[in-house]
């Protein structure tokens, strides 16, 4: 450390002395200058932020405002002068940590000091309103909502307030202090004296203070206990969510005589358990007095009673949800005399549940179920429709419920024994060919317009149904011949797993950034949210794959001649076990993907069913959906197999699939192009030049240029469409045919891969309008014209 730097520590250790003694002296604001010029001087001085920020928030704390939020508690009935807020805060900072300094170093005092403060003086803003209307009805329901989302609010997010400059820049501070809300914040653990450790809540910690003489909270450990049984039994008679996560067996059992296979999906209504006579003597009945003198709670260790869940599943939120309940009703039965209105007996309570969109929507018949067109409505609108708008709906839905030919055909190429949902996604996508949206999209549509034409599309696809989300990662898979790449991958994948769960035990926590409003509603544009180790975009430099550029693979991958360009059967190799395989291994796994190459019949009976008009993605999707039948991972997984196993048959299906695309692709081609004159493979070429041969490029030049195409265009990074679209399919445990299916949907968008069309459509207009012979000035004036047409500027 130099002589400048240590002369400024010195002197910020000098006025940081001076800030603590002035705080003593109760000059809050002098107190907050000097540690404001001593943080300015040398700011990781040991202590200073804390104290800095402990100051500061007292000193919001101590301002006068009109606005009710718990930094300005001078609005607080208890808390009318600066002393007994100085007082106050202090009490219940040495209350929760007695052996520490409450203001230099105690940060996790502070964070319950914040949480505290922001419950109680919501709810004394909850009595206090409810004060003010002595002589007028309230809705006490609403108020006490209100109070939960203000409380979740403030603890989530560090405060509300619709007020002050101050309050904004403080609450920026805070929220760094603070760390966010964890529910660490909210319970706690104390250490006995015993040395045990015992769970406390808050309304705990809060009645100890109270014992203690601290500080005047209206709870008593009667109040306390009287609650506890009423929540119970307000729980076990009204579940708040009857049915809860859906589960998954994990073995062969048998359930009241029924046979239940392993991995069948279970949802477990805990309401209905909730009212068991089995379980429970008067189930019908409200009796809190029931739990008086029993163990039993609702923390998931006894199933008759679990209306959070149990075991790992249970709701996360139970911590924070008990003590918005317990505080509220504390403070309300204190604070209030309360009775039935004159007359009204108990009995005549109106208990019934209120069943919310059951009641709203309109139905078929009075008391009947809602009609799904009311929810499509409500879900469209945010309204909820009456009887005569539901039935013009209806009405609406039924005029369009026709189905083309060709949509059947589609569905009989495939054999019966495909699976129904495979065939049902055959279907809609074979209705893709009557889009609206792709129609008037081609015809240059303003954007202000295209949700019209997507609302058509989405009625018409309610009629005709859609469904469409499974899937599975294909990453790494393993053993030991050099020239099998599934040895190889055999060996990689335990090191892989290991080092996956090291990253997520010892780095989970970290935050990996913010996450603005505009990134949300741009389709998570700029947001990190896959883990992609296989290639990364430059904006400089271009595609990296494994942190090879292109010009580094085209010199270290093999090839199908000296100085040629390299085989995508290298590059695959290389994405899959991050090392630069030799020229063998490279001819074996061509070898491998060329005895794969065969597509079933049905297959193209299945692209023949669409019209030859659509567009060649469609077709290339139904493709490789038709190719779903023969998918060994969805075999194993209905045999039950392990998931340390599932990477075996997703290596197999994916390598399969990789192997018989470019014949789809040829055919899809050849039949819209080439008068369906289809060229059969060549075994005796590679990958890329196989490929355009059965395109019908015999030249060495084209072989070579495909042999590149397809190498650079192998991956792409993970943040793109479709590469967030398969994982996100497969995260569902769908196979890599419906994975890479769901994939080519999203790659065929005017905003991801369609883009290469759309440029070169975009080019035959500038040409045909300005000519071949263009200027400068004549292509930037006709791309403005394209940009103030409301219109898309491709490239």
């Amino acid at each position: 450390m130099d002589e400048k730097t240590q002369q400024e520590r010195e002197e910020a250790h000098r006025l940081k002395t001076l800030a603590e003694q002035k705080y003593k002296s109760s000059n809050l604001k002098s107190a907050l200058k000097y540690a404001k010029r001593a943080h300015r001087l040398f700011p990781k001085l040991d202590g200073l932020s804390e104290t800095l920020t402990a100051f500061k928030i007292l000193r919001v704390a101590a301002t006068a405002s009109a606005t009710l939020d718990w930094y300005k508690v001078l609005q607080i009935e208890p808390f009318s002068h600066i002393n007994t807020i100085k007082k106050q805060y202090k009490r219940l900072a040495l209350a929760l940590h007695p052996d520490k300094n409450p203001f230099a170093a105690s940060e996790e005092a502070f964070k319950l000091v914040g949480n505290a403060f922001c419950v109680e003086v919501d709810v004394l803003n909850l009595v206090k309103s409810i004060s003010l209307n002595k002589t007028s009805p309230i809705n006490l329901s609403k108020k006490i909502f209100l109070l939960t989302y203000g409380v979740t609010a403030r603890a989530a997010f560090g405060g509300k307030s619709k007020g002050p400059e101050e309050f904004v820049s403080i609450a920026e501070e805070v929220a760094d202090f603070i760390g966010g809300f964890t529910i660490v914040d909210i319970e706690r653990k104390r250490i006995t004296e015993s040395g045990k450790g015992e769970e406390e809540d808050l309304v705990d910690v809060l009645l100890r203070i109270q014992k203690r003489g601290d500080l005047e909270f209206p709870l008593t450990d009667y109040i306390k206990a009287v609650i506890l049984v009423i929540i119970k039994e307000t729980l076990r008679l009204h579940t708040s969510a009857p049915l809860l996560v859906p589960r998954e067996s994990g073995e062969q059992c048998t359930i009241n005589g029924y046979g239940i296979p392993a991995k069948t999906k279970v949802i477990v209504n805990a309401w209905a358990i909730g009212q068991d006579p089995k379980y429970w003597n008067e189930a019908e009945k409200f009796d809190p007095e029931r739990f008086l003198d029993s163990e039993i709670d609702f923390k998931g260790r006894y199933f008759e009673f679990i209306p959070f869940g149990a075991g790992r599943r249970i709701c996360p939120g139970i911590s924070f949800a008990i003590p918005n309940i317990e505080l509220p009703l504390a403070q309300l039965l204190y604070h209030f005399d309360w009775k039935l209105p004159d007359g009204k007996k108990y009995e005549e309570l109106d208990m019934e549940e209120d069943l919310g969109l059951i009641k709203k929507l309109p139905a078929a018949k009075p008391g009947g179920e809602p009609l799904p067109e009311g929810l499509l409505w409500l879900l469209l609108t945010g309204k909820v429709p009456n009887k005569e708008q539901v039935d013009a709906l209806s009405k609406e839905l039924r005029s369009r419920a026709t189905v083309p030919d060709h949509v059947y055909k589609a569905i009989d190429a495939l054999p019966v024994s495909a699976h129904p949902m495979t065939q049902f996604a055959m279907g809609v996508m074979a209705l893709q060919v009557q889009s609206e949206f792709q129609k008037a999209y081609e015809k240059g549509i303003h954007k202000s317009k295209l949700s019209v034409s997507a609302l058509s599309k989405l009625r018409s696809r309610v009629v005709q149904q859609s469904s469409f989300n499974n899937s599975v990662r294909w990453l790494q898979i393993q053993t030991s011949s050099d020239l099998d790449l599934h040895s190889q991958l055999k060996e990689l994948i335990p090191e892989q797993q290991e080092r996956l769960k090291k990253l997520k035990s010892e780095h989970g926590k970290v935050q990996l950034g913010n996450i603005p409003v505009d990134m949300v509603l741009g389709g998570m544009r700029g947001m990190t949210g896959l883990l992609w180790e296989t290639s990364l975009l430059d904006p400089e430099e271009g595609i990296r794959f494994r942190n090879l550029s292109i010009p580094e693979c085209q010199k270290k991958l093999p090839a199908a001649k000296p100085g040629g360009e390299p085989l995508p059967e290298g590059l695959l190799w290389l994405l899959l076990t991050g090392k630069v395989p030799n020229k063998e291994q490279v001819d074996a796994l061509s070898k491998e993907l060329r005895s794969r190459a065969t597509v079933p019949d049905h297959v193209y009976k299945a692209i023949d069913a669409l019209p030859i008009s659509a567009h060649p993605m469609t077709q290339f999707a139904m493709g490789v959906m038709a190719l779903q039948v023969q998918s060994e991972f969805q075999k194993a997984h209905e045999k039950g197999i392990h998931k340390s196993k599932y990477w075996e048959p997703t290596y197999e299906d994916s390598l399969s699939l990789i192997a018989q695309l470019p014949i789809i692709v040829a055919y899809v081609y050849r039949r819209i192009y080439k008068n369906g004159q289809v060229i059969p493979k060549d075994d005796s070429l590679d990958y890329g030049g196989n490929f355009a041969h059965m395109l019908g490029f015999d030249s060495p030049d084209m072989q070579e240029l495909m042999r590149l195409y397809v190498t650079i265009h192998t991956d792409h990074e993970g943040g793109n469409v479709s590469a967030h679209t398969g994982h996100l399919v497969a995260s569902a445990l769908s196979d890599p045919y419906l994975s890479f299916a769901a994939a080519l949907n999203g790659l065929a968008g005017p905003l991801h891969g369609l883009a290469n069309q759309e440029v070169l459509l975009w080019i035959k207009s500038v040409v045909k309008e300005c000519g071949e012979n263009i200027t400068t000035d004549q292509l930037k004036d006709y791309v403005w014209k394209t940009l103030n047409s409301g219109k898309k500027q491709e490239g």
